[in-house]
């Protein structure tokens, strides 16, 4: 038996979860990830990324023409098009938010057709889907606001560190002197 490649498995995943969901779910995910509804006609950057994101997951899940797809949103082929040739490549190397939704839809997917494909409380199907979806989400944002917190941590720790050896060193000096001290640190930090 011949072990498959992971970017195998990925595609075959892919093709497992095409067409199982809607326009409508992809673009409900959109406006759940960013927090507000994507379809208002703006420029404003967030926007525009949350648009691209909706195009390029229509695009990998679904087999719908360009023009269905932006539809949904009052938009022509073309933009969807621009979209996804000009932003798309742009914002999943430089916006940690767009890949972090990239990445949550991904997971949402595959739960959302687990649920579908399993036997009990179809009806509650988009309830334990958006729910699960919103926790990863939730989770990703939590992870993210404690390495900042950690980070913050570990500066404050060197600040103290650098306060403490600077208080030792001032606690040394001569009262009379102290005023020199001051005036040649003052030049030292004007030099850097």
């Amino acid at each position: 038996m011949e072990q498959m490649t992971i970017k195998q498995a990925e595609l075959e995943l892919k093709d497992r979860l095409k067409n199982r969901i809607s326009l409508e779910k992809i673009k409900q995910f959109v406006d759940r990830h960013y927090r507000f509804n994507i379809d208002r006609n703006t420029r404003k950057d967030e926007y525009i990324q949350a648009r691209t994101m909706y195009y390029f997951i229509s695009r990998e899940y679904t087999s719908k023409s360009l023009s269905d797809i932006g539809a949904l949103l009052d938009k022509d082929h073309a933009t969807v098009l621009h979209n996804l040739k000009n932003n798309h490549g742009f914002y999943v190397e430089n916006n940690h938010n767009y890949r972090i939704g990239l990445n949550s839809f991904d997971d949402y997917i595959i739960r959302y057709v687990e649920i579908l494909e399993s036997k009990d409380n179809k009806q509650d199907l988009d309830v334990k889907a958006i729910k699960e979806s919103v926790l990863y989400i939730e989770n990703t944002k939590l992870k993210e606001e404690l390495q900042d917190v950690k980070a913050e941590y570990e500066i404050l720790r060197q600040n103290a560190k650098v306060s403490s050896v600077l208080s030792n060193i001032v606690n040394r000096i001569p009262e009379n002197k102290l005023s020199l001290v001051v005036e040649r640190l003052e030049a030292m930090v004007k030099m850097l």
